[in-house]
This record gives C-alpha cells, sequence and structure tokens, in this order.
C-alpha cells in the first residue's frame, strides 16, 4: 500500500497538468499570436518618385490568402512626421527620399484592432542633386538645342519663347517641329521632366522623349549589333484622343528588322488638353518608371531595359501629320492652329539604386 500511494500522486499531478495545459487562452492572448503582422501590408506599386518632387503610394493589406482587405479599414501610423497620411494613402516628399533613411509604415484593421501588418520603404534610388540638364526657356538657346534631326522640318529661328515659354505650333502649312540636345547632352539613366500645356484641339503629335543618337549601342541587339538604337517617349499626346488618355513607350533593338516596343496608353483623370502638366519619367537599369505630375501611372521592366545602356539625347516635339493619322485619329484642317507651350525641360543624374 505504501508503494501505491507515491504512483497514485504522481497519476494525479501528471493529470492536473494536462488539464493546465489544455485551458482555452484569453482572448487577449489568441489575438496576439494570430494579428501581429496578419497582414501583407504593401505598396500597390513600388517606384522610386520623381527628383525633387513628392511620391504617392497606395498602401494595400492582404491576409495570407491574398484576399484584400477593405481600404476603409486600413488605420496608418508612421513615426517621420513629414510624411503625410491620407486615409490608405501615403505621401513622401523627396526630402524624405533623398536622405536615404528607411521608412517604416505600420497599420492595423480597424475592426480588428489586433491584427496588424508592417512596410519598410527603402529608397535605393537616389538623384543628383543638382539638375544634370535644364533649360526654362527665357530664349530658345542654339548652344543647347538642335533643328536637324528630321530633314523636312521648322528652322530654330522660326520658333520663339514669350513668358518664359517656348511656344510650339500648327497650322495647315507648318512643318515638322522637333528639337533635340544632339551633341550637346546625352545622359544614360536619371531622371527627365518637362512641364507642357498640351494643345486643345488637331492631330497633332507632341511628344517629349529620349533616343540614342546614330552609331549608339543602347542595350546590345545579339541578333543584329549594328541595330541597337533606343527610344524611351516619356509622353506623347494628340488632342484629337480627347482630354484624358496620354502614352509612354520604350523601343528598342533599332528601329528596322528587330524593332521591339512596349507602349502603354493610360487613361488619367486629370484633363491634358489646355492645362499645364510635368510629363517624367525615371530611368534605372531594371525600370522605365512614368509620371504625371507626382502621379506614377506606369512602369516597364521588360527586355528594353538592361544595365550598361548607352546614352540618350533629349528631344521635344510638335508635329502635325495632315492627314488621317492610325494612330493619332482624323485629321481635320478646321481644328488648326493650334499650340503647345513648354515651360522646362530637366534631367537629373542616377547615382545609385
Amino acid at each position: 500500500m505504501k508503494k501505491i500511494l507515491p504512483f497514485m500522486l504522481v497519476l494525479v499531478m501528471v493529470f492536473l497538468s494536462a488539464c493546465e495545459e489544455s485551458k482555452p487562452t484569453t482572448n487577449n492572448e489568441t489575438s496576439v499570436k494570430i494579428g501581429e503582422n496578419y497582414y501583407i501590408f504593401e505598396p500597390e506599386t513600388e517606384h522610386p518618385g520623381v527628383a525633387q518632387m513628392d511620391a504617392h503610394y497606395v498602401m494595400v493589406a492582404k491576409d495570407k490568402r491574398h484576399r484584400e482587405l477593405n481600404s476603409e479599414n486600413i488605420v496608418m501610423k508612421c513615426d517621420n512626421e513629414n510624411i503625410t497620411i491620407n486615409a490608405n494613402i501615403l505621401t513622401i516628399p523627396y526630402s524624405v527620399r533623398s536622405s536615404g533613411e528607411k521608412v517604416k509604415v505600420s497599420m492595423y484593421d480597424k475592426d480588428h484592432p489586433n491584427r496588424t501588418g508592417e512596410f519598410t520603404f527603402n529608397f535605393n534610388v537616389q538623384f543628383t542633386d543638382e539638375p544634370t540638364f535644364s533649360d526654362d526657356f527665357n530664349k530658345l538657346d542654339p548652344n543647347i538645342w538642335a533643328d536637324d534631326f528630321y530633314p523636312d522640318r521648322m528652322p530654330l529661328e522660326e520658333l520663339h519663347c514669350e513668358n518664359g515659354e517656348l511656344v510650339m505650333y500648327a497650322d495647315t502649312d507648318t512643318k515638322e517641329i522637333e528639337l533635340s540636345t544632339s551633341g550637346t547632352f546625352n545622359q544614360s539613366y536619371g531622371s527627365f521632366s518637362a512641364r507642357i500645356k498640351m494643345p486643345e484641339s488637331g492631330l497633332s503629335n507632341v511628344a517629349f522623349w529620349l533616343c540614342t543618337e546614330a552609331g549608339v549601342t543602347y542595350l546590345k541587339n545579339v541578333q543584329r549589333p549594328s541595330e541597337s538604337g533606343g527610344e524611351i517617349d516619356v509622353v506623347e499626346y494628340f488632342p484629337t484622343w480627347g482630354p484624358h488618355k496620354t502614352s509612354c513607350s520604350v523601343h528598342y533593338n533599332g528601329w528596322s528588322t528587330y524593332h521591339n516596343q512596349a507602349t502603354e496608353e493610360p487613361e488619367v483623370e486629370q484633363t491634358l488638353s489646355g492645362e499645364w502638366h510635368i510629363y517624367s519619367c525615371v530611368w534605372t537599369s531594371t525600370a522605365v518608371y512614368f509620371y504625371l505630375d507626382d502621379q506614377h501611372i506606369s512602369t516597364y521592366t521588360g527586355d528594353g531595359v538592361g544595365p550598361n545602356a548607352g546614352p540618350m539625347q533629349i528631344l521635344i516635339q510638335h508635329s502635325n501629320p495632315k492627314k488621317d493619322d492610325e494612330w493619332g485619329g482624323k485629321y481635320n484642317p478646321e481644328e488648326l492652329p493650334n499650340e503647345s507651350r513648354w515651360d522646362y525641360v530637366r534631367a537629373y543624374g542616377l547615382i545609385s539604386e
């Protein structure tokens, strides 16, 4: 009997211990375990933003099964007082991004405050402090701009600037207007912007773009190295498209047999015709990001972008096809004359990514 009692005591202690472990945890304990970092929290599109401009990020939260949380339920917090939070949109100033410091943003679900998520921005893409190219069009400088990109074009001396704006125009008689920095400025990678007031009517193609000069290899075309030119169209716009459609493109492998291109035609909320806007691209070795004002509108990451790319010149144009255009639309001479105005063109170099 004396031997049985200690054994029975051990059994009782084991039973009590098992009961203690099987007791349900409190609601708080359970919520902490399933709530912390419950959401995959990240920007809808991660992008570097334009040099010297604010950048906006739409933040989304998804659970582990990739079910997206209603944006109205996202409550965000950031310890950096310079960052603006508006619902699920972050506005991060250039001063913060250019500092190179990481920015951590956290969130919780309004209906389930214990369910959280967090994301850290690493602003590795950095630009030069000063522009590598800048023209405010106080005058049209022939030491900067050349008019020889197309053979049948309007001579530079027939164009003019007024009130710090370059005026380009088209009527039923005008020639192609195209100015380039051929021989004066070429750059690989960076941030490129132009502030433009688009025409309100007419079949005119207004464009701000980058292009390799003759003989320059953008990215090597392995099929035919001699056809290795490239082009980045920051914006192309026809008033015949209406006020809300724009276009941005990347071209590579020259413009002949092996030519390739990727074009996006975003519909935007802003009215483009007759209003001032800033059109930009940020070109890195892995992507080309396109912007309207400080809003990201498209990203290209295909084969037409890569490391060690050759430099490109800057081009600005206002063309007048004078006949129906398959892409632009119907030509109507009664919609002419028209004009575009250019406030400035600027570029910043890429120093890290």
